[in-house]
């Protein structure tokens, strides 16, 4: 089954590090990639990106964090059934249950070896595959 994800995230090695992983895991998902929230909302809306199945956000990137751009997902009705996956490199389990408070599917510390990577987003394309994007937490200690 083909699957659409757009990362959101502003540091460039994370960015190739994720799209690395995801060409090993799956050929069936196609990668959007944006460095920033600002125009995310009217070029969805416009059409200009393609409607993701899942977008993963990172929390803190400039201009816009990633919580204001996932409060203004979850209040916009034509965008706001689009599964987003918060992550960032700390492992707070407020963010976390900010995370799932606000709208989020689920949450993850981002990891720094390719092998947990490749874990990861096998778990949440398995997931994807079934419907089952809300569940991605209850079976599994990756996800919060």
């Amino acid at each position: 089954m083909s699957h659409k994800i757009l990362l959101i995230d502003d540091d460039g090695d994370d960015r190739e590090f994720f799209l690395d992983a995801i060409s090993k895991v799956s050929s069936q998902v196609s990668c959007t990639v944006l460095e920033s929230c600002m125009n995310l909302i009217p070029d969805l809306t416009a059409g200009k990106i393609e409607r993701p199945d899942l977008i993963f956000l990172d929390i803190n990137i400039p201009e816009m964090s990633g919580w204001t751009c996932l409060a203004l997902l979850k209040k916009n009705a034509l965008l706001a059934d689009i599964p987003v996956i918060m992550y960032s490199t700390s492992n707070h389990i407020e963010e976390a249950m900010r995370a799932k408070k606000e709208g989020a599917v689920s949450f993850f510390t981002k990891p720094y070896d390719l092998k947990e990577l490749h874990e990861i987003l096998k778990e949440v394309i398995e997931h994807m595959d079934e419907n089952t994007l809300t569940e991605l937490h209850q079976n599994s200690d990756r996800f919060y």
